[in-house]
């Protein structure tokens, strides 16, 4: 789970940022007032990389229209929920074959009706 923490000025969200020294400084920033914060320098941890298994991770690319009315699509947003792997946006709208047929058949009904 990300925790998203919270201006204590206004309440506005925090951009956590990270001072690039060695060792690094944490810190904070509210985008809404100008708050920030900044932590005291932290050690530094090295660990090895291992990159999941070939399966456990999945590049998909997910169409980023919301109001698309089709669920059932692999590319609908709704079907990220539960799935490991990263998560790409792209915008199909204009080149899905389905979307653009069910918008022509909209905007001909909203056209008979009024």
């Amino acid at each position: 789970m990300i925790t998203e923490e919270t201006c204590p000025e206004c309440g506005g969200r925090l951009l956590n940022e990270v001072i690039c020294t060695y060792p690094p400084i944490p810190a904070k920033r509210c985008l809404k007032c100008g708050w920030s914060w900044e932590g005291k320098q932290e050690a530094v941890k090295t660990v090895r990389f291992d990159p999941p298994e070939e399966g456990d991770m999945k590049d998909i690319t997910y169409c980023s229209n919301i109001s698309c009315p089709f669920n059932d699509c692999d590319r609908h947003p709704k079907q990220l929920k539960g799935k490991a792997g990263i998560a790409s946006f792209a915008d199909f709208a204009g080149t899905c074959r389905r979307y653009i047929s069910w918008l022509v058949d909209e905007v001909k009904e909203d056209q008979e009706r009024g």
